[in-house]
């Protein structure tokens, strides 16, 4: 589910990833990356995934500018098209994760992530 709604409380809005230092930076890590693969389940691929576009509230990492998104799910190019599209997307979102993530000592294996979401998203096996 999409929704807009503020995260935050009385003292300000929720930190984005880029501002923060988390506590426990693998648990986090493994928290987004377990959010891409949310994302994909519903078909989306975010088309500006970064530590700036993570907020972190209540310890849990939320997604937001989601306008560049790419829909796997919905028609339009051919389906090929556009998993090359989130490929793309979803490769320079994990090297941008990297690069955040790279500062607590943290390795993500991007190319078998990718591999296996966009393998995911391939729900009418072009890519077989």
């Amino acid at each position: 589910m999409f929704s807009m709604r503020y995260l935050g409380n009385e003292d300000g809005p929720a930190p984005r990833l880029q501002d923060i230092k988390p506590e426990e930076p693998k648990l986090l890590l493994e928290k987004v990356l377990a959010g891409v693969e949310a994302l994909a389940r519903a078909g989306v691929v975010h088309g500006d995934l970064s530590a700036y576009n993570i907020l972190i509230y209540k310890e849990e990492p939320w997604f937001i500018d989601l306008s560049e998104a790419i829909r796997v799910d919905r028609t339009g190019t051919t389906p090929w098209v556009r998993l090359q599209e989130a490929s793309t997307a979803l490769s320079s979102g994990m090297r941008a994760l990297q690069t955040y993530f790279g500062r607590f000592d943290l390795l993500i294996d991007a190319e078998p992530f990718v591999s296996k979401v966009v393998q995911s998203l391939d729900r009418f096996e072009v890519l077989r």
